[in-house]
């Protein structure tokens, strides 16, 4: 099953409101479970899984949660896209494209997430200060995972 394939499923739980989706073939499984989202409560992310068999990190394998993130009065989350890798630079070589305590316009370039081998830039959607980047650098993010808190500027 392809990424794109993976987002459509996920769009569609999301866009009929489903809490759960699973589909199992004979050489795969995906089981898709959507959580809530609230801009002032805790943050559940969906959790995908897919097993294939004496593949990568093992079958039926899954990701760690994810924090749970509280957003405060006037703050942020922006939350990823897709599934993939977070990095918070281009290269290994370069500085994070933020830190804490920096301040972002709309359309900044916060992050990048790897997914399939395709470097998908993570901008900004409001202007304000970066109080927390949730990832660590190169660690795992799933669909609607919390990336960056933002204290929006009024």
């Amino acid at each position: 099953m392809t990424f794109e394939q993976i987002k459509a499923l996920i769009d569609i739980l999301c866009e009929k409101g489903l809490h759960e989706l699973e589909i199992e073939r004979s050489d795969f499984r995906v089981k898709i479970v959507g959580g809530t989202l609230y801009s002032e409560a805790p943050v559940r992310s969906p959790v995908v899984q897919q097993s294939i068999p004496a593949v990568g990190i093992g079958a039926g394998s899954t990701p760690p949660p994810s924090e749970i993130v509280t957003p405060k009065q006037g703050e942020h989350t922006i939350m990823s896209p897709i599934v993939g890798t977070f990095y918070a630079a281009a290269s290994p070589d370069s500085d994070s494209y933020v830190q804490v305590g920096d301040r972002v316009s709309i359309g900044q370039v916060l992050c990048i997430v790897e997914a399939m081998k395709l470097m998908n830039e993570i901008e900004s959607d409001v202007e304000g200060e970066v109080v927390q980047i949730v990832p660590a650098n190169a660690q795992p993010v799933e669909f609607g995972e919390p990336l960056f808190v933002i204290r929006v500027e009024s």
